[in-house]
């Protein structure tokens, strides 16, 4: 209640909420949930706001995923995993 959102972090519950576009919306995916403070407001106003595919609607939405999922082949990501393992490990956090 205090942010007026769902926070949805069950797998069922998350599937049934992109299969059903005409009741959930992203439009404020990529939204903060609290309000920024001044200074990043300032800063923030320089940048445009444009729809992602993170936070498009359909139309637009599908039309940005058709043109990612070209690039974006199962084949295509096998062939940058060992790089992308290379990322991830190196970025680890050891505990202290």
């Amino acid at each position: 209640p205090e942010v007026d959102l769902y926070f949805v972090t069950r797998y069922s519950d998350a599937e049934r909420i992109f299969l059903t576009r005409g009741t959930y919306s992203a439009r404020n995916a990529s939204s903060p949930i609290w309000a920024p403070c001044p200074a990043a407001k300032e800063v923030m106003s320089a940048i445009p706001l444009v729809p992602t595919l993170n936070n498009a609607a359909p139309p637009r939405h599908g039309i940005m995923r058709k043109a990612v999922l070209k690039c974006l082949t199962p084949r295509r990501i096998a062939a940058m995993e060992p790089v992308l393992r290379e990322i991830t490990e190196a970025d680890r956090v050891t505990p202290v």
